[in-house]
Protein backbone atom coordinates (compact mmCIF):
# COMPACT_ATOMS: atom_id res chain seq x y z
CA UNK A 1 0.00 0.00 0.00
CA UNK A 2 1.61 3.32 -1.02
CA UNK A 3 1.68 6.33 1.96
CA UNK A 4 0.35 9.51 1.65
CA UNK A 5 3.81 10.57 1.25
CA UNK A 6 4.71 8.17 -1.99
CA UNK A 7 1.23 9.04 -3.12
CA UNK A 8 1.95 13.30 -3.53
CA UNK A 9 5.36 12.58 -5.16
CA UNK A 10 4.15 9.20 -7.94
CA UNK A 11 0.76 11.34 -8.63
CA UNK A 12 -0.14 14.32 -9.65
CA UNK A 13 -3.83 15.34 -10.61
CA UNK A 14 -4.62 11.21 -9.86
CA UNK A 15 -2.21 10.31 -12.65
CA UNK A 16 1.13 8.87 -12.37
CA UNK A 17 3.58 10.93 -12.90
CA UNK A 18 6.98 8.90 -12.28
CA UNK A 19 6.41 5.04 -12.75
CA UNK A 20 7.32 2.66 -9.81
CA UNK A 21 10.45 0.89 -12.18
CA UNK A 22 12.25 3.99 -13.03
CA UNK A 23 12.52 4.99 -9.67
CA UNK A 24 14.04 1.48 -8.34
CA UNK A 25 16.26 1.59 -11.49
CA UNK A 26 17.38 5.00 -10.61
CA UNK A 27 17.76 3.65 -6.69
CA UNK A 28 19.81 0.76 -8.08
CA UNK A 29 22.50 3.22 -10.56
CA UNK A 30 22.49 5.52 -7.35
CA UNK A 31 23.48 2.38 -4.77
CA UNK A 32 26.30 1.30 -7.30
CA UNK A 33 27.74 4.62 -7.84
CA UNK A 34 28.20 5.16 -4.43
CA UNK A 35 29.79 1.66 -3.94
CA UNK A 36 32.00 2.64 -6.65
CA UNK A 37 33.66 5.56 -4.74
CA UNK A 38 33.74 4.17 -2.02
CA UNK A 39 35.61 1.02 -2.90
CA UNK A 40 37.88 3.48 -5.61
CA UNK A 41 38.35 5.29 -2.37
CA UNK A 42 39.12 2.40 -0.44
CA UNK A 43 42.13 0.87 -2.91
CA UNK A 44 43.25 4.62 -3.06
CA UNK A 45 43.93 4.37 0.51
CA UNK A 46 45.70 0.74 0.48
CA UNK A 47 47.89 1.37 -2.35
CA UNK A 48 48.97 4.63 -0.40
CA UNK A 49 49.56 2.68 2.95
CA UNK A 50 51.21 -0.32 1.43
CA UNK A 51 53.84 0.58 -0.52
CA UNK A 52 56.78 -1.85 -1.60
CA UNK A 53 59.03 -1.56 1.14
CA UNK A 54 56.38 -1.44 3.47
CA UNK A 55 55.10 -4.61 1.63
CA UNK A 56 58.21 -6.40 2.28
CA UNK A 57 58.85 -5.15 5.56
CA UNK A 58 56.22 -6.59 7.16
CA UNK A 59 56.79 -10.35 5.56
CA UNK A 60 59.29 -12.89 7.13
CA UNK A 61 63.09 -11.89 6.20
CA UNK A 62 64.49 -13.71 3.50
CA UNK A 63 68.23 -13.68 2.75
CA UNK A 64 70.00 -15.48 -0.26
CA UNK A 65 73.54 -16.73 2.42
CA UNK A 66 76.39 -14.91 0.67
CA UNK A 67 75.00 -13.42 -2.71
CA UNK A 68 77.45 -10.14 -2.13
CA UNK A 69 80.79 -12.33 -1.61
CA UNK A 70 79.89 -14.59 -4.83
CA UNK A 71 79.02 -11.10 -6.66
CA UNK A 72 80.59 -8.13 -5.19
CA UNK A 73 79.70 -5.77 -8.03
CA UNK A 74 75.60 -6.22 -6.95
CA UNK A 75 74.70 -3.40 -4.86
CA UNK A 76 72.20 -3.15 -2.25
CA UNK A 77 69.75 -2.39 -4.26
CA UNK A 78 70.58 -5.35 -6.30
CA UNK A 79 70.29 -7.87 -4.16
CA UNK A 80 67.27 -6.31 -2.53
CA UNK A 81 65.51 -6.57 -5.30
CA UNK A 82 66.72 -10.17 -6.37
CA UNK A 83 65.74 -11.46 -3.07
CA UNK A 84 62.20 -10.12 -3.04
CA UNK A 85 61.42 -11.49 -6.68
CA UNK A 86 62.37 -14.86 -4.65
CA UNK A 87 59.91 -14.24 -1.86
CA UNK A 88 57.43 -14.00 -4.33
CA UNK A 89 58.34 -17.15 -5.92
CA UNK A 90 58.29 -19.03 -2.20
CA UNK A 91 55.30 -17.46 -1.36
CA UNK A 92 53.17 -19.02 -4.18
CA UNK A 93 54.32 -22.61 -3.54
CA UNK A 94 54.08 -22.12 0.50
CA UNK A 95 50.59 -22.22 2.04
CA UNK A 96 51.95 -19.84 5.51
CA UNK A 97 55.01 -18.51 5.70
CA UNK A 98 55.76 -16.64 9.08
CA UNK A 99 59.27 -17.64 9.79
CA UNK A 100 62.55 -15.86 8.48
CA UNK A 101 63.98 -17.89 5.15
CA UNK A 102 67.33 -18.88 4.25
CA UNK A 103 68.31 -19.65 0.42
CA UNK A 104 71.59 -21.04 -0.21
CA UNK A 105 73.04 -21.35 -3.71
CA UNK A 106 74.02 -24.58 -4.90
CA UNK A 107 77.56 -25.54 -5.42
CA UNK A 108 78.81 -25.48 -9.27
CA UNK A 109 75.51 -23.50 -10.49
CA UNK A 110 76.30 -19.80 -10.18
CA UNK A 111 77.41 -18.16 -12.56
CA UNK A 112 78.07 -14.28 -13.21
CA UNK A 113 79.57 -11.95 -15.40
CA UNK A 114 79.99 -7.80 -15.82
CA UNK A 115 79.98 -7.07 -19.25
CA UNK A 116 80.47 -3.34 -19.26
CA UNK A 117 79.92 -0.77 -16.43
CA UNK A 118 76.35 -0.79 -17.00
CA UNK A 119 75.59 -4.46 -17.73
CA UNK A 120 75.41 -6.79 -14.66
CA UNK A 121 74.89 -10.92 -15.69
CA UNK A 122 73.96 -13.67 -12.64
CA UNK A 123 71.97 -17.03 -13.30
CA UNK A 124 71.98 -19.73 -10.24
CA UNK A 125 70.19 -22.20 -9.03
CA UNK A 126 68.99 -21.52 -5.14
CA UNK A 127 68.07 -24.35 -2.56
CA UNK A 128 65.94 -23.40 0.80
CA UNK A 129 66.90 -26.66 3.06
CA UNK A 130 63.68 -25.93 5.47
CA UNK A 131 61.21 -25.31 2.84
CA UNK A 132 62.77 -28.30 1.15
CA UNK A 133 62.24 -25.83 -2.43
CA UNK A 134 64.99 -25.10 -5.31
CA UNK A 135 64.29 -22.41 -8.07
CA UNK A 136 66.65 -21.33 -10.76
CA UNK A 137 67.12 -17.24 -10.97
CA UNK A 138 67.81 -14.78 -14.25
CA UNK A 139 69.22 -11.32 -12.92
CA UNK A 140 70.66 -8.13 -14.99
CA UNK A 141 71.15 -5.05 -14.52
CA UNK A 142 69.55 -4.23 -17.75
CA UNK A 143 66.31 -5.67 -18.34
CA UNK A 144 66.43 -7.78 -21.46
CA UNK A 145 62.89 -9.20 -22.21
CA UNK A 146 60.79 -6.42 -20.03
CA UNK A 147 61.98 -2.58 -19.33
CA UNK A 148 60.11 -3.28 -15.91
CA UNK A 149 61.87 -6.21 -15.36
CA UNK A 150 65.53 -7.69 -14.17
CA UNK A 151 64.97 -10.92 -12.17
CA UNK A 152 63.23 -13.99 -12.95
CA UNK A 153 62.85 -17.06 -10.95
CA UNK A 154 61.37 -20.02 -12.56
CA UNK A 155 61.29 -23.58 -11.42
CA UNK A 156 63.94 -26.17 -12.18
CA UNK A 157 63.79 -27.86 -15.86
CA UNK A 158 65.34 -30.50 -15.75
CA UNK A 159 64.92 -34.15 -13.01
CA UNK A 160 68.77 -34.31 -12.76
CA UNK A 161 68.75 -31.20 -10.95
CA UNK A 162 66.00 -31.91 -8.66
CA UNK A 163 67.24 -32.65 -4.68
CA UNK A 164 63.44 -32.19 -3.60
CA UNK A 165 61.30 -34.62 -5.04
CA UNK A 166 57.64 -33.75 -3.36
CA UNK A 167 58.41 -30.28 -4.06
CA UNK A 168 55.53 -29.63 -6.83
CA UNK A 169 56.20 -26.18 -8.14
CA UNK A 170 54.45 -23.27 -9.66
CA UNK A 171 55.98 -20.06 -10.91
CA UNK A 172 53.65 -17.22 -12.34
CA UNK A 173 56.66 -16.84 -14.91
CA UNK A 174 56.18 -18.57 -17.78
CA UNK A 175 58.29 -21.43 -18.40
CA UNK A 176 58.17 -19.94 -21.65
CA UNK A 177 60.45 -17.19 -20.35
CA UNK A 178 63.25 -19.45 -20.29
CA UNK A 179 63.16 -20.04 -24.04
CA UNK A 180 63.52 -16.45 -25.13
CA UNK A 181 65.86 -15.97 -21.62
CA UNK A 182 68.87 -17.63 -23.01
CA UNK A 183 68.76 -15.55 -26.65
CA UNK A 184 68.77 -12.87 -25.37
CA UNK A 185 70.83 -13.16 -22.36
CA UNK A 186 73.53 -14.77 -25.48
CA UNK A 187 73.04 -11.66 -27.40
CA UNK A 188 75.58 -9.91 -24.66
CA UNK A 189 78.19 -11.65 -25.27
CA UNK A 190 79.04 -9.96 -29.06
CA UNK A 191 81.10 -7.22 -27.26
CA UNK A 192 83.66 -9.56 -25.59
CA UNK A 193 84.63 -11.00 -29.65
CA UNK A 194 87.23 -8.47 -31.52
CA UNK A 195 86.66 -10.54 -34.74
CA UNK A 196 83.76 -12.50 -34.78
CA UNK A 197 79.91 -12.58 -33.13
CA UNK A 198 77.32 -14.76 -32.60
CA UNK A 199 73.67 -15.78 -32.91
CA UNK A 200 71.11 -17.86 -32.77
CA UNK A 201 70.12 -19.33 -36.02
CA UNK A 202 66.21 -18.10 -36.04
CA UNK A 203 65.51 -20.61 -38.67
CA UNK A 204 67.34 -23.00 -36.23
CA UNK A 205 67.32 -22.75 -32.79
CA UNK A 206 69.27 -25.58 -31.75
CA UNK A 207 72.19 -23.55 -34.05
CA UNK A 208 74.63 -21.17 -33.15
CA UNK A 209 75.64 -18.88 -36.18
CA UNK A 210 79.34 -17.62 -35.75
CA UNK A 211 79.89 -14.92 -38.09
CA UNK A 212 83.43 -13.97 -38.09
CA UNK A 213 84.18 -10.21 -39.09
CA UNK A 214 87.47 -10.57 -41.14
CA UNK A 215 88.11 -13.01 -44.23
CA UNK A 216 89.61 -16.12 -42.69
CA UNK A 217 89.50 -18.58 -45.88
CA UNK A 218 87.97 -21.30 -44.27
CA UNK A 219 90.82 -22.24 -42.27
CA UNK A 220 89.65 -25.74 -40.27
CA UNK A 221 91.74 -24.09 -37.72
CA UNK A 222 90.14 -20.98 -37.44
CA UNK A 223 86.91 -22.72 -37.05
CA UNK A 224 87.96 -24.29 -34.38
CA UNK A 225 89.42 -21.92 -32.47
CA UNK A 226 86.01 -19.70 -32.78
CA UNK A 227 83.73 -22.41 -32.00
CA UNK A 228 85.90 -23.04 -28.59
CA UNK A 229 85.74 -19.78 -27.92
CA UNK A 230 82.52 -19.10 -28.36
CA UNK A 231 81.39 -22.36 -26.06
CA UNK A 232 83.15 -20.85 -23.82
CA UNK A 233 81.78 -17.94 -23.82
CA UNK A 234 78.33 -19.53 -23.51
CA UNK A 235 79.49 -22.20 -20.94
CA UNK A 236 80.13 -18.40 -18.58
CA UNK A 237 76.43 -18.03 -18.71
CA UNK A 238 75.31 -21.20 -17.17
CA UNK A 239 73.81 -22.43 -20.40
CA UNK A 240 75.11 -26.14 -21.59
CA UNK A 241 77.02 -25.34 -25.02
CA UNK A 242 76.85 -29.21 -25.91
CA UNK A 243 72.92 -28.35 -26.50
CA UNK A 244 73.82 -26.08 -29.30
CA UNK A 245 75.47 -27.42 -33.22
CA UNK A 246 77.69 -24.81 -34.74
CA UNK A 247 77.69 -23.13 -38.00
CA UNK A 248 80.75 -20.67 -38.79
CA UNK A 249 79.86 -18.96 -41.75
CA UNK A 250 82.15 -18.88 -45.11
CA UNK A 251 83.19 -16.05 -47.29
CA UNK A 252 80.52 -17.35 -49.56
CA UNK A 253 78.05 -17.08 -47.17
CA UNK A 254 79.05 -13.58 -47.28
CA UNK A 255 79.42 -13.20 -51.25
CA UNK A 256 75.87 -14.49 -51.71
CA UNK A 257 74.49 -12.22 -48.54
CA UNK A 258 75.57 -9.32 -50.29
CA UNK A 259 74.48 -10.01 -53.58
CA UNK A 260 71.16 -11.67 -53.35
Amino acid sequence: MESDWSKKFLMRNGERRVSPIVLVFVALQVLLLIVFLVSMAQLKDDNMAKTDAEYYANKPELTIVGLADKYPDLTEYDISNIQKKVFDIISENTSSLDTAVEATIRDDSFHARSFNENTKYMNAIIDIPSLEQSYEFYYSSNAVLDPEVSTYVLCLDGDARIIYENFECKSSDSESIRGRIIPAYINYLNPDFDYFSIYLNPDKADTIVISPSVTYNNSETTKADYIREAKESIQSLGFSPEKYTYYVRTLADVNYDNNR
